[in-house]
């Protein structure tokens, strides 16, 4: 069974032109319109986008780059990364945007595989970029090189743009999105309501395809990029405030952060017209609260790889729907794209029988950069000739016509919307030396889900040292979403009657308070003689809590971290957490203490421990260590 849902249904003809012209009559048409804008106070008009974007094409042009190119950016989300962004797409190259959350060593070897010509950087860039041959340009133009700007590249199949996502080989592969891809995405999307001056927030990772959408879709409708911060740098309803006060129309969030926002104001919405959410299964609850409080106009359910260029299928969530509902589904596919289900023999399955789901359609990827036997693996030509994408998600087609995932075929998986390849974690764990077998799985659900580790140590490795050693070298290579911060150790991990590691019993046997974190480790905890005992948190010198509101706070930290008791000077990210995680522990703690007390989720993440957290709540100007 195929779904092909999409305007062309509807009658609405197209035909590839080029994201840069349809930027470009904007700009005819509209000059002075909003383009993008940042709350500090930058912005650019269609027009001086327009301008800006042109002196960058040029100065590249000049410096010899063009079509075939392939240009990094090390920029952050920014208005000058929507400048650089159109800038490289007009000179006729390709852009490749550098997770300003990736360690040096994996940007090095994702500008191994890319091969850019040059790196555009901030002045200070996130990431840190390693030593590389590759030339670095630091800033953009801030007026005309004098060069002529390249002509609109025409060629729909051309690379517009390099993603870089988890890879199940142990290092993270490149996938190519040609310009049809992109064009098709974002031209006259069914997904929302899209029409000319609707302001769109700008929160994702520049490295990450939502991009795609908050960017181009935008600026292809006449609409406004506006750069937002995150919603884990401020209490939510100070962020609440922000998407009111900026007139936010269209707001994408990872699932993960859409239920924890939910979790302490599910009216953090209620002034926004669409709001989107996908990367991950959704709890119906979390959409309850939301359609019981103040709901937007439009809650929608989106799904898709980076391989079909962000939204493959959506679906709008609807409070008689969610009442009893067990499951949200991913709904029917977007613009021109097809959804099918298959069997091993690609042959399709009927409806109500799970299958493996194929898109198919003009944003299927051209394949992954270096691996041709990967790209053929999985961008397979179905019986009726059309070429499509193997996603590894099983689904089911329901009697409504919409689609419904129900898992993986293998050990893909998310965390807080990030792809991870648990292959890839496990491989960077065996590089490290520190473990013989290594096993990392995913537990909890939604914004609770982190990864595990189980390990066998090597001979040479030093128990009391092992998991603050694994957390180390894993940081390193390893972007943060992807290293686990809880570990078990075995002296050699259990195998199952087929001769394999027993990844079930592993699990079945996991409790939390019987997971070792790198500060438990460090103070004692944990042998490589035998599992992680059941009282492997509790520390043999633990320090009373000097303040009722340190104890407080160490009580909140312990039930978000699921540990039975943690200890004043132990560090929020040594325990395993997270940013969502800590956007939880501030609002458990601002209710727990029913007071004035103000506390950003940035400060728990970053502070040095969670003593010198209470005393700075207590007096800011104490900076007593």
């Amino acid at each position: 069974m195929t779904s092909d849902h999409a305007s062309d249904l509807s009658g609405n003809l197209w035909s590839p032109r080029g994201i840069s012209a349809l930027i470009q009559e904007r700009v005819a048409a509209h000059p002075d319109a909003s383009a993008v804008c940042d709350t500090a106070g930058a912005a650019l008009s269609y027009a001086e986008l327009w301008e800006r974007s042109g002196w960058l094409a040029a100065d590249l042009a000049g410096r010899g780059i063009g079509v075939g190119d392939r240009v990094a950016l090390a920029l952050g989300r920014s208005v000058d990364f929507v400048v650089a962004v159109l800038g490289v797409i007009r000179a006729g190259a390709a852009y490749v945007p550098l997770d300003p959350m990736a360690p040096p060593e994996r940007v090095d070897g994702i500008l191994a595989d890319a091969e850019p010509a040059v790196v555009l950087a901030a002045p200070n860039p996130r990431p840190a970029l390693p030593p590389t041959r590759t030339p670095v340009v630091t800033g953009l133009p801030v007026q005309d090189p004098g060069t002529p700007v390249p002509g609109p590249v025409s060629d729909p199949e051309s690379v517009f743009y390099i993603g870089f996502t988890s890879g199940s080989t142990g290092r993270p592969k490149g996938v190519m999105i040609p310009h049809r891809a992109v064009e098709r995405f974002a031209t006259a999307p069914n997904y929302i309501r899209f029409e000319p001056g609707l302001r769109v927030a700008c929160l994702g990772n520049p490295a990450f395809d939502i991009m795609l959408f908050e960017v181009w879709t935008t600026l292809a409708g006449g609409g406004t990029v506006v750069i937002l911060p995150d919603a884990v740098d401020m209490p939510i309803a100070d962020w609440a405030a922000v998407l009111a006060g900026e007139r936010i129309d269209v707001l994408f969030l990872t699932t993960a952060l859409l239920e924890m926002i939910v979790l302490e104001n599910p009216r953090a919405f209620g002034s926004v017209r669409s709001v989107l959410f996908g990367g991950d299964v959704v709890d119906p609850g979390a959409l309850r609260a939301i359609c019981a409080a103040e709901p937007p106009r439009e809650l929608v359910h989106v799904y898709g790889p980076t391989e079909t260029a962000t939204f493959a299928s959506s679906h709008v969530c609807r409070g008689e729907e969610l009442r009893d509902a067990r499951a949200v589904p991913i709904g029917r596919a977007v613009q021109s794209t097809t959804l099918s289900l298959r069997d091993a023999n690609l042959r399709p399955v009927p409806s109500g029988e799970v299958g493996e789901i194929y898109i198919g359609g003009p944003q299927v990827a051209l394949g992954y950069v270096g691996l041709p036997e990967l790209t053929a693996e999985r961008f397979v030509v179905l019986p009726d000739g059309e070429r499509t994408y193997r996603t590894g998600d099983l689904g089911r087609l329901l009697p409504d016509g919409t689609f419904e995932f129900v898992g993986r075929v293998d050990r893909q998986v998310k965390v807080r919307g990030f792809r991870v390849e648990l292959g890839e974690v496990e491989a960077a764990a065996l590089r490290t030396g520190l473990v013989a077998a290594v096993v990392v799985e995913r537990v909890g659900a939604g914004p609770e889900a982190h990864l595990v580790g189980f390990a066998a140590p090597t001979a040479e490795a030093d128990p009391t040292d092992l998991v603050a050693g694994l957390v180390k070298a894993l940081s390193q290579t390893l972007p943060e979403y992807m290293v686990p911060h809880r570990w078990r150790l075995f002296p050699t991990l259990p195998i199952n009657s087929n001769g394999k590691v027993d990844r079930t019993g592993l699990l079945a046997g996991l409790t939390e308070p019987a997971i070792a974190t790198a500060a438990d480790v460090a103070n004692g905890a944990g042998s490589s003689a035998a599992p992680v005992d059941a009282d492997a948190d509790v520390a043999t010198d633990f320090t009373e809590p000097e303040s009722e509101l340190c104890a407080v706070l160490c009580e909140v930290v312990a039930g978000v971290l699921h540990l039975r008791q943690v200890k004043p000077e132990d560090n929020f990210l040594d325990l395993g957490g997270t940013s969502i995680l800590a956007l939880q522990a501030a609002s458990r703690l601002r209710k727990a203490l029913l007071s004035d007390v103000l506390l950003n989720p940035a400060e728990i993440l970053f502070a040095d421990s969670l003593r010198d957290l209470s005393r700075s709540l207590l007096d800011p100007t104490d900076t007593a260590q």
